[in-house]
């Protein structure tokens, strides 16, 4: 009796379960929305950007994404958006940000406002936990270890994919009907564009990761390389420049070997707001004027720029144009020491430190470049599984002052009195080598510059279509995010084309795969009938 009133009840569920089925219309049915037709174009335009407008908002995101912990709580990211152009369907252009206030980036990656009136795009940057005003814990968010803990790209990624989850409710205007998103980066944020990708595949179509050093890691990379590569820009642009920049450094020892008078040269060659009084000053010095040649690599653009700080056009060679200028240098002679450091602080101070004519005097305490980017912030960082070395100098294969290899128990000692942290340099890797691999990888574009001091750690060729990766000739540090400029090397307009190529290809497939859920859905609804 009871085997038959099971049989009984079962007949009953499947008869509700048919009536219910066959009343399903197919509007009713769960579908992909039609987006808005994409139309190609055949290239960027390349009049001049619009103006950057935006309007500042912020989201609420989790401290930690990653654990259940109740006490924790959430805390507002910043966000900029500019819908102007927008139009239903029409693509997302998705900035992730680096380690700094949103901002800056926004005012730099002007290929993105180029592109979005052509494409009727819209434009949002996201800014990166612990930088600018996106604070955890406030003004306690850099205290100690505790604090630091949740300072790490993979809950940055996880604010990047709970934000574009819940576009919807923050910006219900940019999916009233389904838009393609595509991640854009240079740097650290190309870095974070190609993760994203890598990670979040059903929330972001395609990445452009311009200057992305995703292979900048112990074991994969050699220390060395970027050092050399500083040096090789210097050398393209003089080699007699590269030339007497290694032998500066011998010259600023020697002068300072002499005592307090050459202590006191050193400080009238380099026009220093404080005297130097001692070899940790002079150590200073050097590391300072280090600091310039890389930035100038990293920003050697062909016209006058200010993204890290205010330059000429191919500050490189300005820099050298004085340097260069010293046809012999002996290593013995003093008189021969003064000119060349004479020409080293002429170079700097004139095209570097003292571009803009409104410094009275050098303090070797402030790297000027630091206001766009947060060194604190990035220092810690840099501590936890963000271990990339790229300082190692040697003399020899490079122009830097020699510093020997990297020493990860004197890193992870300084980083331990710093902020507490201990780093883990193989866990990048371990987490984000998918995104080069070249089965894993898909539709993630790799673009580099030959100049650029990152680009020995970047990916710079591949073998897999779906991830395309290419050196830019002449090029420094994500010269092809920036506007598109008639003064641009050929190699980086070329490069450029096929970024665009990439992205409407993404989008294409994207509106494609709509089309054809849609079609699947209908027919299934069919069936249901």
């Amino acid at each position: 009796m009871q085997t038959q009133n099971k049989y009984i009840y079962l007949v009953i569920v499947v008869c509700h379960i048919i009536l219910y089925c066959t009343s399903i219309t197919e509007q009713s049915v769960l579908r992909f929305e039609a987006p808005h037709p994409f139309e190609p174009q055949s290239a960027i335009n390349l009049s001049p950007p619009p103006p950057v407008v935006f309007v500042t908002k912020t989201f609420t995101s989790q401290i930690d994404h990653f654990s259940f912990n109740p006490y924790l709580g959430s805390f507002r990211v910043r966000y900029l958006i500019n819908d102007t152009y927008y139009q239903p369907g029409s693509p997302i252009l998705f900035y992730t940000g680096n380690e700094g206030r949103i901002e800056a980036f926004a005012n730099n990656t002007l290929i993105m406002w180029q592109m979005a009136p052509v494409i009727n795009a819209a434009l949002v940057f996201v800014e990166h936990r612990y930088y600018g005003n996106s604070m955890p814990f406030g003004d306690h968010s850099m205290d100690n270890a505790s604090t630091l803990a949740y300072l790490t790209a993979e809950q940055a990624l996880a604010d990047f994919a709970y934000f574009l989850t819940n576009l919807k409710y923050l910006e219900p205007r940019l999916v009233a009907k389904r838009s393609p998103v595509i991640a854009i980066g240079g740097s650290y944020g190309g870095m974070l564009s190609a993760w994203m990708r890598q990670k979040y595949p059903h929330l972001v179509q395609g990445a452009l990761a311009s200057s992305a050093p995703v292979l900048q890691f112990i074991n994969v990379t050699s220390c060395y390389a970027f050092s050399a590569a500083v040096s090789n820009a210097f050398t393209k642009a003089s080699p007699n420049c590269s030339a007497n920049i290694r032998k500066s450094w011998s010259a600023i020892d020697r002068t300072a070997a002499s005592g307090q008078s050459g202590l006191l040269k050193l400080s009238k060659i380099f026009a220093t707001c404080s005297p130097l009084t001692s070899k940790s000053d002079v150590n200073g010095l050097k590391a300072w004027i280090v600091s310039a040649y890389v930035t100038a690599a990293m920003v050697n653009y062909p016209y006058p720029a200010s993204f890290l700080l205010p330059l000429p056009a191919w500050p490189v060679a300005s820099i050298c144009r004085p340097i260069s200028s010293v046809a012999s240098v002996s290593d013995k002679s003093n008189n021969d020491d003064i000119s060349l450091l004479s020409a080293v602080s002429a170079g700097l101070n004139r095209y570097y430190y003292n571009y803009t004519g409104g410094v009275a005097c050098l303090n070797l305490t402030v790297d000027p470049s630091s206001a766009t980017l947060d060194d604190r912030g990035w220092g810690a960082q840099s501590c936890n599984e963000m271990v990339m070395p790229d300082s190692c100098a040697n003399g020899i294969t490079d122009m830097l002052q020699p510093t020997g290899d990297f020493d990860l128990e004197a890193y992870t000692a300084s980083c331990l009195s710093q902020f507490g942290i201990r780093p883990r340099p193989n866990w990048v890797m371990t987490q984000f080598a998918g995104a080069v691999d070249p089965i894993a990888c898909s539709n993630i574009f790799y673009a580099n510059g030959d100049l650029d001091p990152w680009a020995p750690g970047g990916v710079k060729t591949s073998p897999n279509p779906s991830c395309p990766a290419e050196l830019m000739k002449n090029a420094a540090h994500h010269l092809d995010l920036r506007a598109a400029d008639a003064r641009d090397p050929p190699d980086v307009a070329r490069i450029r084309k096929l970024q665009w190529q990439a992205v409407q290809r993404w989008c294409k497939h994207f509106h494609q795969s709509v089309a054809n859920a849609n079609n699947d859905h209908a027919v299934w609804n069919r069936h249901l009938k």
